[in-house]
């Protein structure tokens, strides 16, 4: 004959067993929740960040100006600076300088957008991703060089920047490459981006097949632009809002997008 234990000492036993089950769950769930915890805070110079796993995020600005030096840490905050977020400085317009470490990976959409009195600005090697109107209308900035590191622009990244009369790349970049401060694709085969600030009169080189997305876009200082044989395609929005007084269309037959724009 077979002994079986007492009904109440099995209802027991059981009780006992999804108390602890319970109270393991809520253990990891709390450990989980302890791990996604989202700190915040305002350091000394005007920086907003935000951080979480490791990895801060500049997330606004309400600093005095002048020149600015990013840090790649953030005392007492664990990890290091990885990004700069979307809008993070717009309309800092007291902003003249701005030094980014080599922490950060990613420039976020309309990051320092409409910094009216931004000079200049250091992109570090590291920096792989730079968003849509990342530094649209700032008016003031002269000059810039994509790192080797970078491997995405986005549309409007530099529009509306009327001072900003070159774009270097650096060499070493394996996406993008720049001809007398004008951005190409490495191969020199698609012109992506013509400096705002850059006046006179421009002949396309010839081997470009593509002129990109907005590639001329809003640049009001240009008189004239020469389009070779070469090209076969030109993309959407790509001579938009210009002030253009002649364009010397190729005898071969060009490929235009819709929405090209207009002059």
């Amino acid at each position: 004959m077979i002994n079986t234990p007492p009904a109440d000492l099995c209802q027991r036993f059981g009780h006992l067993w999804m108390v602890r089950m319970l109270s393991l769950l809520l253990l990891l769930m709390l450990c989980t929740a302890a791990k996604a915890q989202i700190t915040s805070g305002t350091i000394a110079n005007g920086l907003i960040y935000s951080a979480s796993n490791g990895q801060i995020t500049i997330t606004g600005y309400n600093g005095s100006g002048g020149a600015l030096t990013i840090p790649s840490t953030i005392l007492g905050v664990t990890g290091t600076v990885t990004a700069i977020g979307d809008s993070a400085f717009k309309n800092s317009t007291n902003l003249t300088r701005v030094t980014i470490p080599n922490s950060v990976s990613s420039i976020g959409i309309g990051a320092f957008g409409v910094c009216t009195g931004l000079t200049h600005v250091i992109i570090p090697d590291g920096v792989t991703s730079i968003g849509i109107w990342a530094f649209a209308n700032c008016t003031s900035l002269t000059n810039v060089t994509i790192p080797g590191s970078v491997t995405s622009i986005g549309n409007y990244a530099f529009f509306g920047c009327s001072s900003l009369t070159s774009i270097a790349v650096d060499s070493r970049n394996s996406v993008y490459s720049s001809v007398d401060g004008v951005v190409f694709n490495k191969n020199q085969t698609t012109l992506i981006m013509y400096p705002p600030g850059k006046g006179g009169r421009y002949a396309i080189p010839t081997g470009v097949t593509f002129i990109g997305d907005v590639a001329f876009i809003g640049i009001t200082s240009l008189a004239s632009v020469t389009i070779p044989n070469s090209v076969t395609s030109i993309g959407t929005y790509s001579f938009a809002s210009m002030s253009l007084t002649s364009i010397t269309i190729p005898n071969s037959e060009v490929e235009p997008k819709t929405r090209t724009g207009k002059c």
